[in-house]
């Protein structure tokens, strides 16, 4: 029922909802009682388009007193658009009031009749003297009599709907689900997007005693037999399953959220929205691992979000105190082993000053930035030896086995392509801006396979993108704080050792809205620290193979090497 109603003839029109979507006018009294909740009430009306100069005085678009024929309907089975069954609500016996219906509670953006009825195209409100918003209607309503409880459409009468009428019925039912979701009313919303998952032939989702999902779909699928309906009809019901999700996500009803957003995942495997969601709920459940699953699936599709990002970095923190609380617990009883599998192996120490080294240095438009631009790295060569060395050649600018400079396997001259502040910076791509989706590599078929290693938890690793069990790109990463989401597409290949101030700098540009710095930003320079490996430019260590250093290779390197596309 309607809080606000208006039973008495009024000057102004009433906002019935509060948000400028509908309002109601009385043009005359009525005195009988108003529509049982679940009952069923009986009208005529007359509607034209909002604007119409000639509105009520010509011809309307629909009439029920013209056809001689009045209209019946139950409340609360979707079988009228949203704005009138809710106006008709707030009325009473005898009662005769015109309705001024935005779009949202009519005929929405797709409008009706063949553009009879235009759809919308503002989503703003009406205005309280009734707007211009296209595909606004205007009805006049007379309430002539109302019954008690008409009990919820039976199986049989939503079978004997047609295919068109299904889809009629729960569009309605989810347009008043989105009613009800946007004015904070969560249960009504359910309700009806699990009205319209019924149309539609598919019922909420329950977990079975498998532990899988059983009861989602109305085993008779003859009505959705043309692949056209049924490409809407899994559309319809895609966007009602994310919807329930939110909405019981809202109610707190997290294992409920967790099912309906699967089930959406089974329309679509792809969809974010249903991976976010689902994560969500595993993590207000408490099952941390599936959530950092999903959340980590959430943010390789939407890399963008920080509003996922900020979820699974929420989420690695639970798991890792929840984790340090059981191991603190059970101390003293598992003395040559962790009680989880993926942290028994201790954290691999390094003597950088022993590793390989090299440095990249960052110009902005030709200009230099802090710490003359230059960021030194320690490569990992002992746990990442092939990946590092791939990295080590792109900086000399040589391939592998040979001194001679090889300009298009160098990174000298190419661009930083995407920036995301607090996250990462990417870059080295060698390739053309199309074809090569990871950049160029400098031995492909030699690398065999290596497993990833390492997680990407702080500021200041770098990794390699790797295409495929034998195939490293030329596209890397440095991050900017932990980013758990690269985990398993690149592997880290060695850290950030000089140059923060640098990397600081690069990080304070400002970016376009697709990540892209607003000022190009190039690698300048590049190439191999010799001090560090005790042997003289030129003479390489046997153990990285053969190429340039700092003063050699990178040099033949920059002769002859020019910007490249940005990837």
């Amino acid at each position: 029922m309607v809080d606000v109603v208006a039973n008495a003839p009024s000057v102004a029109p009433c906002d019935l909802l509060g948000d400028g979507r509908l309002f109601k006018e009385v043009l005359a009294a009525g005195d009988g009682t108003f529509p049982a909740e679940g009952g069923w009430a009986r009208i005529h009306y007359r509607g034209d388009l909002v604007g119409n100069n000639s509105c009520f005085e010509t011809e309307p678009l629909d009439s029920s007193r013209a056809r001689d024929q009045m209209l019946t309907f139950s409340l609360g089975e979707f079988e009228v658009i949203p704005g009138l069954e809710t106006g008709v609500a707030s009325m009473r016996v005898g009662e005769r009031a015109a309705f001024t219906v935005h779009p949202d509670l009519a005929y929405g953006f797709a409008g009706c009749g063949g553009g009879v009825i235009p759809g919308a195209s503002v989503s703003d409100g009406i205005g309280s003297k009734g707007g211009a918003v296209m595909g606004a209607i205007r009805l006049e309503v007379e309430l002539l009599e109302v019954g008690g409880s008409s009990s919820h459409m039976s199986d049989e009468a939503t079978d004997a709907l047609s295919s068109e009428e299904r889809l009629q019925r729960a569009m309605r039912a989810k347009d008043a689900g989105n009613v009800d979701f946007k004015a904070g009313k969560m249960e009504l919303a359910a309700f009806a997007y699990e009205s319209a998952l019924k149309f539609l032939g598919c019922l909420a989702a329950q977990e079975g005693e498998d532990g899988g999902l059983s009861g989602v779909h109305d085993p008779d699928d003859a009505h959705w037999a043309d692949e056209a309906r049924r490409e809407c009809r899994n559309k319809l019901a895609l966007s009602c399953f994310l919807n329930l999700a939110q909405c019981e996500l809202r109610s707190d009803r997290l294992h409920e959220a967790a099912l309906h957003a699967s089930k959406a995942l089974s329309l679509d495997p792809s969809n974010s929205k249903a991976v976010y969601r689902r994560g969500l709920a595993h993590m207000g459940i408490g099952l941390l691992k599936q959530a950092r699953e999903d959340l980590m699936a959430a943010a390789r599709r939407e890399p963008r979000s920080s509003e996922v990002r900020a979820q699974l970095q929420a989420c690695q923190k639970r798991l890792q105190a929840s984790e340090q609380q059981d191991r603190s617990a059970f101390e003293g009883m598992f003395h040559r082993g962790s009680l989880y599998g993926e942290k028994v192996e201790a954290p691999c120490v390094r003597n950088l000053d022993r590793l390989a080294q090299v440095f990249l240095r960052f110009e902005v438009e030709g200009r230099g930035l802090a710490g003359e631009g230059r960021v030194e790295f320690a490569l990992y060569e002992d746990t990442a030896p092939k990946a590092a060395e791939s990295f080590r050649l792109l900086c000399q600018g040589t391939s592998a086995g040979s001194a001679e400079a090889v300009p298009s396997r160098c990174y000298r001259g190419s661009l930083v392509h995407r920036l995301v502040k607090g996250s990462v910076l990417q870059g080295g791509h060698l390739g053309p801006s199309s074809g090569e989706e990871h950049g160029r590599s400098i031995a492909r078929a030699a690398f065999g396979h290596e497993p990833f290693g390492g997680r990407h938890d702080r500021r200041g690793f770098l990794s390699l993108a790797k295409h495929g069990e034998e195939v490293y790109g030329s596209q890397f990463l440095i991050t900017l704080a932990a980013a758990p989401h690269f985990d398993g597409d690149y592997v880290i290949i060695g850290e950030v050792i000089a140059g923060w101030d640098a990397l600081g700098a690069i990080e304070g540009l400002e970016v376009d809205q697709e990540e892209h710095p607003s000022l190009p930003v190039s690698i300048a320079d590049c190439g191999l620290i010799p001090s560090v490996l005790g042997f003289a430019p030129g003479a390489p260590p046997a153990t990285l193979g053969v190429g340039g250093t700092d003063s050699a290779g990178s040099r033949a390197c920059s002769e002859a090497a020019t910007t490249t596309a940005v990837g």
